[in-house]
């Protein structure tokens, strides 16, 4: 069996000039794409560059825009409390930088299922 091939834009989050220590950064705005021609359980593997190393990342998202006494936007980005129902970790295992500027990483769960099949995804991530 063939995989569907799902084209995500990519996404920058500036971690150094946003206070984001122990919160997850989100963009305001969903990441749209093309919704898949069927609906199924998704895999979602990727590469995520960092240029400094011995720092380690989680992957979180949502399928609706994220609000509520746990999140703030702040310009245009969300910043939310991870332990909030709002959003959900997607990271099977923390993107470690220690090694080199770009690692592989796998996404997978409900939300990400969800987030596929409506064709967008409030995407984001928490410093480790």
């Amino acid at each position: 069996m063939n995989p569907i091939a799902i084209p995500i834009p990519n996404a920058q989050f500036p971690l150094a000039s946003i206070p984001t220590a122990g919160r997850v950064i989100m963009y305001a705005q969903p990441l749209t794409f093309d919704r898949p021609p069927i609906s199924a359980q998704y895999v979602l593997e990727g590469q995520a560059t960092y240029q400094q190393t011995n720092l380690s990342l989680e992957v979180y998202g949502s399928a609706f825009q994220p609000s509520g006494p746990n999140c703030q936007t702040i310009s245009n980005y969300i910043i939310c409390d991870p332990a909030s129902v709002i959003v959900t970790k997607l990271s099977t295992a923390p993107v470690n930088f220690s090694s080199a500027a770009t690692q592989p990483f796998v996404l997978r769960g409900a939300v990400l299922n969800q987030a596929i099949n409506q064709g967008q995804i409030w995407l984001g991530v928490q410093i480790g």
